[in-house]
């Protein structure tokens, strides 16, 4: 488990790093967009941003996303339990069709999961406890163009060092170029 978790913050810093060193983007290679998802074991709809940077040369693109759960909460006799999921992804796009109009594409990358419960009772006191999951994802996903924007939606699987953490993800929104 530690090694992964060393591995996995190794390659998020050599591929944030790898995004930020380069420095000659042109504009119509950035994107941003948002959107929303459905997670398996959050068993809730989130709210999704992220970025990316289509490399000139190869039929690759590279970012990051990140995502929010909308908190599942549920009551008890005696108070209120609140579960926060907040997810965040470094990928890699292998473009298997890149057109202007339609794009289809691999998705594989790393993942950093936090995960908070807490406890509310009526008499004022709270009990937290939270965790952080490391892993990977892998996946595909498809993009159109609809004039102002593509419209995308893709599907993957968080494979997660603890693997009752693990889930299955889709999600759809729009990424506009910048």
């Amino acid at each position: 488990m530690l090694v992964m978790k060393i591995l996995v913050k190794a390659l998020f810093l050599l591929l944030g790093g790898l995004v930020l060193a380069t420095t000659q983007a042109e504009a119509q290679q950035i994107s941003i967009g948002g959107g929303v998802g459905y997670g398996s074991k959050a068993e809730n709809a989130n709210v999704q941003v992220n970025f990316y940077y289509r490399l000139s040369s190869l039929p690759m693109r590279i970012g990051a996303d990140g995502s929010y759960s909308i908190p599942d909460k549920s009551s008890f006799s005696g108070g209120e339990t609140r579960r926060d999921l907040v997810d965040g992804n470094l990928n890699l796009h292998l473009m298997a069709i890149d057109t202007d109009l339609f794009s289809m594409y691999s998705i594989t990358g790393l993942n950093m999961t936090y995960n908070r419960l807490k406890t509310d009772f009526d008499d004022g006191s709270s009990i937290s406890a939270s965790d952080t999951f490391y892993g990977f994802n892998i996946g595909v996903g498809t993009e159109l163009e609809i004039g102002k924007g593509r419209w995308f939606g893709e599907a993957k699987y968080l494979i997660r060092e603890d693997s009752d953490e693990s889930e299955f993800v889709v999600g759809a929104g729009m990424r506009i170029r910048i």
